[in-house]
């Protein structure tokens, strides 16, 4: 079950870079089955008693004191000369990515945060609302807004301006997508090596 929710992801994942953004959503699932717990049920990873397992993290940490969003798991680019747009780094990011406690990884650090006082997004909390209330595998027709910012920019913040596709002030959209892709290939790499957890290997640091 496991091994197929992978091959599950390494679909989307291809797929979303092809230019189909609405497979986040079916990654998201698929990051849900495997890794979110309810009282309930159990997911994949607590079922094979892989909750201690170290996890590649790719993301740049939060800074608190930065009044600025935070968006620790993509970067922005110029396409072309008229327009810009969030992507996943996936592998080609400036700084080696490190191993991290599952538990950590997946509920306390902060991968997205609106701005000072706005919303902040683990990976826990930013993949249930993709699965959960945006078309995973539920709709809720009151979608929150804050994640309703992430979507259209607007709770970002980051705006287009002087290129004349866009009107001047326009949001970046769909960081939550990218993000997600790039939780995706985390997961991949974690696995990747020997089908199983990853271990700690050259320019992997280990974080408690």
């Amino acid at each position: 079950m496991r091994d197929e929710h992978l091959q599950f992801l390494e679909s989307s994942a291809a797929a979303f870079d092809a230019g189909f953004m609405g497979e986040a959503k079916r990654m998201a699932v698929s990051l849900r089955v495997l890794f979110h717990d309810t009282a309930q049920s159990h997911s994949i990873l607590a079922q094979l008693r892989e909750r201690q397992i170290p996890m590649v993290d790719t993301s740049h940490p939060y800074n608190p004191a930065n009044l600025a969003s935070h968006h620790g798991l993509v970067a922005m680019m110029l396409t072309g000369v008229e327009s810009a747009r969030f992507f996943a780094p996936l592998d080609d990011r400036a700084t080696a990515p490190r191993l991290t406690r599952f538990g950590r990884w997946w509920e306390k650090d902060i991968v997205i945060k609106e701005g000072q006082s706005g919303k902040a997004y683990t990976r826990r909390s930013l993949v249930l609302f993709a699965a959960n209330k945006d078309g995973g595998a539920h709709v809720d027709t009151h979608l929150d807004t804050s994640f309703e910012g992430l979507k259209d920019g607007s709770g970002i913040g980051w705006t287009v301006t002087g290129f004349s596709s866009q009107t001047d002030g326009s949001f970046i959209p769909d960081v939550q997508a990218h993000s997600i892709r790039q939780i995706a290939y985390e997961v991949s790499e974690t696995y990747k090596q020997t089908n199983g957890p990853a271990t700690s290997q050259p320019g992997h640091r280990f974080i408690s």
